[in-house]
């Protein structure tokens, strides 16, 4: 374990972080989506396929990399979620790839994850939040089609019927515009809907995020 990633194992004993949920995609991927102090959501990610660890942290994507180590939350898993690993000096800091044996004992961690999980790893409020965002999602999922005539109210631009996924649409009168569009303009403070003036963006500054979501306070 080099220098920089012992300054991150540092971090691991000192800082809290909690598990919202955790999911195996059809590839055999093992995403652990997890929160901590900033209310930053991040996504950990075990490639079998690779046999290696990676987040969705900036840290991850930038320093960890260029100083050959990994990120706190990847750390966050393998010591306090998974258990895999019981010692600073493991020998997979040497190399940052996983064996076959310790992807299977990662693999049976993470079966039998939600019977053996400790319950200081969990909270329930930030569960409960990061569970609402989804729904949150869905609730503003246009419903209806585009006349030719339509526009987006913020950059007014011309919405297409075929490119609905790159909108949001205001729960109350149900116009559309760009995803994009309402991300800035809820970014500059605005909750109010450019067409009916109601308060309903209020939830997409925490819902929307380009990177990661963030759950709030």
């Amino acid at each position: 374990m080099n220098s920089q990633q012992e300054k991150r194992y540092v971090k691991l004993q000192s800082e809290r972080f909690y598990l919202l949920d955790r999911s195996t995609t059809p590839e055999g991927k093992l995403e652990f989506h997890i929160s901590g102090s900033t209310r930053n959501v991040y996504t950990v990610t075990v490639y079998p396929n690779n046999a290696n660890i990676f987040c969705t942290c900036p840290d991850a994507k930038s320093w960890a990399k260029k100083n050959n180590c990994i990120c706190k939350h990847c750390l966050f898993i393998l010591y306090r979620v998974l258990k895999v690993f019981d010692r600073a000096d493991h020998p997979f800091f040497d190399r940052l790839w996983f064996t076959p044996e310790e992807l299977e004992c990662i693999q049976i961690s993470t079966e039998f994850l939600q019977a053996h999980l400790d319950n200081t790893l969990v909270n329930t409020d930030l569960s409960r939040r990061y569970k609402n965002v989804g729904t949150t999602e869905n609730k503003y999922a246009p419903t209806i089609r585009f006349d030719a005539d339509d526009l987006c109210g913020v950059c007014f631009l011309e919405l297409e019927n075929d490119q609905t996924d790159q909108y949001m649409a205001c729960p109350i009168c149900k116009k559309a515009a760009h995803e994009d569009c309402i991300k800035k303009w809820t970014s500059s403070g605005q909750r109010l809907c450019v067409y009916c003036r109601q308060d309903v963006w209020g939830e997409v500054r925490t819902a929307t995020n380009d990177d990661y979501q963030n759950l709030g306070y």
